[in-house]
């Protein structure tokens, strides 16, 4: 349930409301591609988890960081903060065939803000979206990520993974 709500803190006209709906179909099936330039996709097809409750979770953001007038789409998890930060994002639902061989591929890199970059990441296979969820598999996994290149590369000159895996079993 949905509640909106209006004041006249700023002006006692009237005004006009229409409200309209667009579906968002998630991805299902393979290939399986993301990158991130809908951003109702990203709110409707991924679950975010706060697991330390710091209240900063990963984000879409269009940010111009390289300069040349046009903002470029990134998922972040950044704060105003040096401290720990543990916050997860999953992806729809991908089902694999087991004995079947999957090639994952993603960008990723520091970023300097207020704070430098010295960050995590791992990629796991999950049976749930959740981080008490079972691990099927950790694909990959780097500590002490600082930014390559300076702020406005961080695309450019972001670290590119492809990482193969062979599904054990049959499922999501």
């Amino acid at each position: 349930t949905y509640y909106i709500a209006w004041d006249n803190r700023w002006s006692s006209s009237g005004f006009d409301f229409s409200l309209s709906e667009t579906p968002i179909n998630c991805p299902e099936g393979l290939p399986f591609t993301e990158d991130f330039e809908n951003p109702n996709m990203f709110f409707a097809c991924y679950n975010l988890e706060d697991v330390d409750n710091n209240g900063t979770a990963y984000r879409h953001q269009l940010i111009d960081l390289d300069g040349d007038g046009t903002d470029n789409v990134y998922i972040t998890n950044g704060s105003t903060s040096n401290i720990a930060k543990d916050d997860w994002i999953y992806s729809p639902p991908i089902n694999l065939t087991n004995g079947a061989e999957y090639t994952f591929s993603f960008k990723y890199n520091g970023a300097d803000g207020s704070y430098p970059a010295n960050e995590n990441l791992e990629v796991l296979l999950l049976d749930a979206p959740s981080s008490t969820a079972e691990v099927l598999t950790s694909l990959f996994y780097e500590s002490g990520i600082v930014l390559n290149g300076n702020f406005s590369q961080a695309e450019s000159m972001a670290t590119t993974q492809e990482i193969t895996y062979t599904a054990t079993a049959t499922g999501t």
